[in-house]
């Protein structure tokens, strides 16, 4: 495979010659010698461990092996002491908790590796390729260095892609770089030594696609990419031992040590000094002073504390499970419970992939909006108090109208943003109609979008972007532009992502006049 280090400073011509493919794509021969050369696009799993060993994996602590020899020796007691019943009757209780702690530990770890493979299975999905000069929709796996794909609004990224041609691309590449906003991609070659999140001309597996379309050359799959790197460097790390498995490991060394120490010392004073052993043989005397010495270590023994610390880890999983979080172990709950200081990048962020609108800012007022993620119910208030949101459905229009998101079958496609601004007009009630019938695309350059809408004969134009950006296309007043700004600094402060809203009427002769004048479109518009 070609070396994908700089791979982003090649022209068209040069990748072509590198991959040895063109604009129609590899042809199909090609493509299944790459394959058989490369492999499957998709990354190497770890070895799955079966579930006999998932289960003799419970035995691996200290105090369940001392709970197991304490049955054994209350075993060894009554066969060759006194035979009383009740140490039978022990010997099962502690043979039950062992029973009950590993088979606890067990099938919480068989279920969570279960809905793991679920979620894996739910990640497949299709890539649209370019063949023998012919477009195809393969299974992802089936992709090689060399083939030419068609991206598109609200699709996964399959492999690592050199873009050749770029349509208003944006993409969210959080689960990589841990950047919530969105990026705005292009097609030409870039020069220097760039860093990942710098590399404006590349696509990497498993990021998403939020708004526009790209045709781009795969230069990695499986494991060879970006992503895959990073699985394959966390696979051969070594696993260690939670907080709670070495406190554990400890306490059952140090309960170990004491308890043959003392039963030696029992042990030899017994079978020394004890008056009723007089007469006895040496064997009879090293049985009874044995027995005498088992007994004192069974006592010792803390048969509950492996119990209880199962049980307590499993009602923490438990707890997760019903706030949506997987555990995969028991010990991780405790590990997680003994994290003092989480490190994150300059953002402070945990990039969970939805936004959700916090704050309306109109006609002077601040208004604030309840819900989470996008859920669509929530309500609209000023100063705690809930209040009908139809003062402002030309602001939450405008953002529905200026917007490339979808909501299908509750599922969201498209930048996150843009679906915040689709469920708060939701929450609102708006019922809105018309047909699009021009946009000016949003680009890292412009900073805004404008949509004309078709309304019952008229035109209306929406424009959403970067407030200071959107303030220069209206008119209005120095002062009330001072004004904006700094309630926009305000937001910001608080951590907020701030957007601009502004909206204009045309008659259909102006229309025509304006239509292709992307200038004229965007000006004389009103500050919402």
């Amino acid at each position: 495979m070609p070396d994908t280090a700089q791979l982003y400073s090649l022209t068209r011509d040069k990748l072509f010659g590198l991959f040895q493919t063109s604009d129609k794509g590899l042809s199909s021969e090609s493509a299944k010698s790459l394959l058989t050369k490369f492999g499957p696009n998709k990354l190497t799993a770890k070895k799955r461990q079966s579930a006999l060993s998932m289960y003799f994996e419970q035995f691996k602590n200290t105090l369940t092996i001392i709970l197991i020899i304490s049955a054994f020796l209350i075993l060894f007691v009554y066969q060759f002491g006194e035979k009383d019943p009740s140490d039978l009757i022990e010997a099962g209780l502690i043979l039950g908790i062992v029973f009950m702690i590993t088979v606890l530990g067990f099938v919480q770890e068989f279920k969570a590796e279960k809905a793991i493979e679920s979620l894996k299975k739910l990640l497949a999905f299709k890539a649209k390729v370019r063949r023998d000069g012919h477009e195809y929709e393969i299974d992802v796996a089936e992709l090689v260095p060399g083939d030419i794909v068609i991206i598109e609004e609200g699709t996964k990224v399959p492999s690592d892609i050199r873009l050749l041609e770029v349509f208003s691309l944006r993409v969210n590449e959080a689960s990589l770089t841990g950047e919530s906003a969105p990026v705005s991609k292009t097609s030409q070659e870039l020069t220097g030594s760039r860093q990942i999140a710098d590399q404006t001309n590349m696509l990497f597996a498993g990021t998403n696609i939020t708004s526009g379309r790209a045709i781009g050359l795969v230069i990695a799959t499986g494991n060879n990419t970006e992503i895959g790197k990073i699985a394959r460097d966390v696979a051969n790390t070594e696993e260690e031992q939670t907080p709670i498995q070495v406190r554990l490991e400890k306490i059952g060394k140090i309960i170990g040590f004491w308890i043959v120490g003392i039963c030696v010392l029992v042990f030899v004073f017994i079978f020394f000094f004890a008056r009723d052993f007089q007469g006895l043989t040496t064997l009879n005397k090293i049985i009874h002073s044995f027995i005498a010495a088992v007994a004192l270590a069974v006592a010792a023994i803390p048969e509950g504390l492996p119990a209880v610390v199962t049980i307590s880890l499993a009602l923490g999983t438990q707890r997760m499970l019903r706030k949506k979080a997987l555990v995969r172990k028991l010990s991780s709950v405790e590990t997680l419970g003994s994290t003092d200081v989480i490190c994150s990048d300059k953002t402070g962020t945990f990039t969970k992939g939805e936004m959700t609108v916090r704050k309306i800012y109109f006609d002077g007022k601040m208004y604030e909006v309840s819900g989470t993620g996008y859920e669509t119910k929530g309500e609209f208030s000023q100063d705690k108090k809930k209040i009908d949101p139809a003062k402002f459905f030309k602001l939450l229009e405008t953002g529905v109208y200026c917007n490339n998101a979808s909501i299908a079958g509750g599922k969201i496609l498209g930048d996150p943003t843009e679906a915040s601004l689709l469920v708060s007009a939701e929450k609102a009630g708006l019922k809105h109609e018309g047909d699009r019938v021009s946009e000016i695309p949003f680009s890292s350059e412009r900073k805004i979008m404008s949509v004309v809408v078709k309304k019952d004969g008229k035109y209306f134009v929406y424009t959403k972007g970067a407030p200071e950006i959107v303030l220069e296309h209206c008119g209005i007043s120095a002062a009330d532009k001072k004004k904006v700004l700094g309630i926009n600094k305000e937001l910001s402060d608080q951590a907020l992502r701030n957007l601009g809203f502004a909206y204009k009427e045309l008659s259909a002769s102006e229309y025509e006049k304006q239509v292709n004048d992307e200038k004229k479109i965007e000006s004389e518009l009103t500050f919402l």
